[in-house]
């Protein structure tokens, strides 16, 4: 897999546990609540994690909003504090 291909499987992963967190990234940037620079940062994260397997099987299960984002997660703790704002 070549690296634009990878950057889009992970770009897919941020969006997907975005909407499963019940996020929308597009709102919450326009509303200024992050920048194209915190997600850009989050994709990066997201391509350096191990568990993309079980993430990708966790996202195809979970079509609607959960409270909290998996423990296996990298960006846990960045998802769950834009659930609380």
């Amino acid at each position: 897999m070549n690296d634009l291909s990878r950057l889009s499987r992970d770009a897919w992963m941020v969006q997907g546990m975005a909407h499963a967190n019940g996020l929308d990234l597009t709102v919450q940037t326009r509303q200024g609540r992050i920048s194209a620079d915190d997600v850009s940062d989050v994709i990066q994260s997201c391509s350096r994690c191990a568990a993309k397997q079980g993430c990708g099987q966790w996202l195809a299960t979970h079509d609607t909003p959960v409270e909290t984002a998996p423990e296996f997660c990298r960006n846990k703790s960045w998802f769950d504090g834009l659930q609380k704002t």
